[in-house]
């Protein structure tokens, strides 16, 4: 497959994407185009492939630079929009408003915990079959069914059978417990 046969195939499928994720119409069309020259920067490592082995590329570099927009918008979204100014003294003036904010620290505890934790599920998630790993994965990155099922080229119906197959086989391995903690279930 050429580059432009791709371009041409793929290119309703990424829009298409940018614009069921709520994206607006111009910004979905720019994420679009930068997906693309993405695409031809690193043509020449691909062998030019067929369809079913580009689509997971090309979905991987949309899904990123998705990601990347929502965080990009959420930084804005969570910058301090002002300074703290004192009541008492309306001269101080220079501390940032969300530095002025008391935060609680973390327990040690919970901390070592979550991280033995999250440990656990990488390892569970390592042991699942190579199919369900991709399912889950994409899954836990926030695509839809259906995107899975395009990227996989599947049908929805194994993608659903295959994530629940996962669901009990992660909860059998991970039923076992770090000492002194509940396992939620």
């Amino acid at each position: 497959m050429d580059y432009e046969a791709t371009y041409q195939h793929f290119y309703p499928r990424v829009l298409g994407f940018y614009l069921h994720k709520g994206v607006e119409r111009d910004l979905a069309r720019d994420l679009t185009q930068t997906v693309f020259l993405r695409v031809w920067k690193n043509w020449k490592t691909t062998d030019g492939g067929t369809v079913e082995s580009l689509a997971p590329w090309i979905f991987t570099i949309t899904r990123n630079l998705f990601l990347n927009h929502l965080r990009d918008g959420m930084a804005k979204k969570n910058r301090p929009r002002g300074t703290f100014v004192s009541i008492e003294n309306p001269e101080v003036q220079d501390e940032p408003l969300a530095e002025g904010l008391a935060t609680e620290e973390p327990d040690a505890l919970d901390e070592f915990l979550a991280g033995e934790r999250e440990q656990q599920v990488r390892v569970a998630i390592e042991q699942l079959p190579p199919r369900m790993r991709r399912c889950v994965l994409l899954y836990l990155e926030g695509f839809k069914y259906e995107e899975i099922a395009t990227l996989m080229l599947t049908s929805i119906e194994t993608v659903k059978s295959q994530l629940f197959q996962a669901k009990l086989k992660l909860k059998e391995a991970l039923s076992t417990d770090l000492p002194g903690r509940a396992v939620a279930s």
